[in-house]
């Protein structure tokens, strides 16, 4: 699957028949067409086209719930794009055992592939009190949602939320979970730990 904003719908669905401990997921900022590879020459333009950190972020939140298989021109990163990637894997690391003890979890239903609306899953590990969220807006408008989480925790505390940048906004009131995205295709993650 080489469009990353359909990746959301696949993994979410895969996560009902495999675990997401084995479940491997490719990461791909910086993406080109396989048909187009042949001819790809890295260009200031072309890294130009990512230098909001976007589709960086989206493709970092969808692998944050499996096996993480990056890959896309990364050689071509600026140094923004780049520090987003090392956050993003550092969290992944940090989160390994709540992915690999996780279940999943669809806080707003299941979602289409092809999806053009704000979309939500997560993985639950309730041996040791995380909640692992995504939320992605495939859209063209800035998005937010709300979500009631308490079937799933109680006395819940947000303790990350990736990116840490303006637009994108994380925020939990006994236990109603808030999100908001910018415009296009963005993607927020959140890992919310609560009383087991």
């Amino acid at each position: 699957q080489e469009d990353f904003f359909r990746l959301p719908s696949i993994v979410s669905g895969t996560e009902a028949c495999v675990t997401p401990g084995q479940c491997g997921i490719w990461v791909y900022p910086y993406p080109v067409k396989i048909d187009h590879s042949q001819y790809f020459k890295p260009s200031p333009e072309f890294t130009d086209r990512f230098k909001d950190g976007k589709t960086t972020v989206y493709c970092f939140v969808t692998g944050m719930f499996g096996v993480m298989y990056i890959s896309g021109h990364i050689d071509c990163a600026d140094e923004f794009n780049l520090s987003l990637m090392k956050e993003a894997t550092a969290l992944h690391n940090r989160y390994c055992v709540n992915i690999a003890c996780g279940v999943p979890v669809y806080p707003a239903g299941t979602f289409d592939i092809d999806t053009e609306k704000t979309d939500t899953f997560g993985l639950i590990d309730r041996v040791n009190g995380v909640l692992l969220l995504g939320v992605w807006n495939n859209s063209d408008d800035e998005s937010s949602i709300e979500l009631d989480l308490s079937k799933y925790l109680k006395d819940g505390k947000i303790e990350t939320v990736y990116p840490k940048l303006e637009g994108y906004d994380a925020e939990l009131y006994k236990n109603r979970f808030t999100a908001a995205l910018p415009k296009g295709k963005s993607a927020i993650f959140t890992a919310i730990r609560f009383s087991v």
